[in-house]
């Protein structure tokens, strides 16, 4: 228990690996999910390590739910994990293990490149996202969190009165 607040995160990161690992040595279906089956029995069981409540909800949401789901629809080629050219092992992991979801900025070079353009597709979108979007979107999310973990600490010493 003295350690599991590191040791949980590099114990999901090397199941995630494995599971790259073996996605990419068996074709999909009952043979992956079968490969998968240590990665899938090891996630429900990781957030019980972890010493706190508050850290054991969000690390079973994470693991179980996302994570979890992720790997059953890789297992059936399908999914954000279901990349042709497989994704990169950070790109994976970062996928598999956290709520996020990865934006693929090469699109319009490989649609332009690939084939050609008719008068019904869609308009092509910038390349490269509005940075000014992405601070202010990563800056409310921050926001939110340090929101949520004040509000949280202040109401176990007593400093912030959560009932009249």
């Amino acid at each position: 228990m003295r350690y599991a607040a590191a040791a949980v995160p590099l114990v999901a990161v090397v199941a995630m690996l494995y599971a790259r690992l073996a996605a990419s040595l068996t074709d999909a279906g009952p043979r992956r999910l079968a490969a998968f089956l240590p990665t899938m029995v090891l996630l429900p069981i990781l957030p019980l390590a972890l010493p706190y409540y508050s850290y054991r909800g969000f690390s079973a949401f994470v693991f179980v739910w996302l994570g979890e789901f992720k790997l059953l629809l890789l297992a059936f080629d399908a999914g954000p994990l279901n990349h042709h050219p497989p994704l990169r092992p950070l790109p994976f992991v970062l996928t598999a293990t956290l709520p996020i979801k990865l934006v693929d900025i090469n699109d319009d070079d490989n649609n332009a490149a690939g084939a050609t353009a008719t008068a019904t597709s869609r308009p092509s979108s910038p390349a490269i996202p509005n940075v000014a979007v992405i601070i202010v979107s990563s800056a409310i999310k921050v926001a939110a969190i340090a929101a949520t973990v004040y509000v949280l600490n202040a109401g176990k010493d007593g400093s912030m009165a959560l009932h009249r």
